[in-house]
């Protein structure tokens, strides 16, 4: 039995590369894997704000969870822990120069991968932030669903379908620019995820498409 490579299976390697960049950081860190986690994490940050804030962090108890309490939050009061940040593995260009609190104004200036509370708990966060972690995750599910559906669902579906799944995710990120509310992982979670799978099966579903045509 022979295989043919064509483009589906091209998805199934960017997909999945881009699941594991923003995926295997955190965990090569707690592994003390540091050339290899620094790599990945500094390979992201094109594709990323990498702000510690927006993000989640795999624990040292391997937990996954917020890396920070929610902005506007006073961590010690919620939390009964202070917590610091520090960076190990960011470019000099985007390095802070010490341990400090994260801070709007230093998105995209500078970034943090560890943070540590005085409870002993510290942990690493994501390659990226919560919502392209999400959209890098529903990228991969959705090829599966597609074979799920693909019985029920004999056309590719139009573009401005696959916009639609993008419309939750627009909402939550204008309005948090326009200072109307502030999202939180969760929510960013759940719009990422529905962005990623709207678009990837969308996606997948065209060069399906084209494999058959060819």
């Amino acid at each position: 039995m022979s295989f043919k490579f064509n483009l589906s299976h091209t998805y199934f390697i960017l997909s999945f590369g881009l699941f594991f960049m923003m995926i295997l950081p955190p965990i090569l860190a707690h592994l003390e894997q540091g050339f290899i986690s620094e790599f990945l994490y500094n390979l992201n940050e094109p594709l990323c704000h990498q702000y510690i804030g927006r993000s989640y962090c795999v624990f040292n108890n391997w937990m996954v969870g917020d890396c920070e309490p929610p902005e506007g939050v006073n961590a010690v009061v919620e939390t009964k822990y202070n917590y610091y940040l520090s960076n190990r593995y960011a470019l000099v260009s985007s390095k802070y120069d010490g341990d400090y609190v994260y801070n709007r104004n230093l998105v995209g200036l500078h970034r943090a991968e560890r943070i540590e509370y005085d409870n002993g708990v510290y942990g690493y966060k994501f390659g990226v932030c919560a919502r392209d972690s999400a959209i890098f995750l529903g990228l991969v599910i959705a090829p599966f669903i597609y074979f799920l559906l693909k019985n029920k669902i004999k056309t590719t579906p139009h573009i401005i379908i696959a916009f639609l799944f993008l419309v939750p995710m627009g909402i939550d990120g204008v309005g948090q620019l326009f200072g109307l509310w502030e999202s939180t992982n969760l929510m960013r979670l759940i719009t990422g995820l529905i962005a990623g799978t709207g678009i990837g099966y969308f996606l997948y579903a065209i060069l399906i498409d084209i494999t058959k045509k060819k």
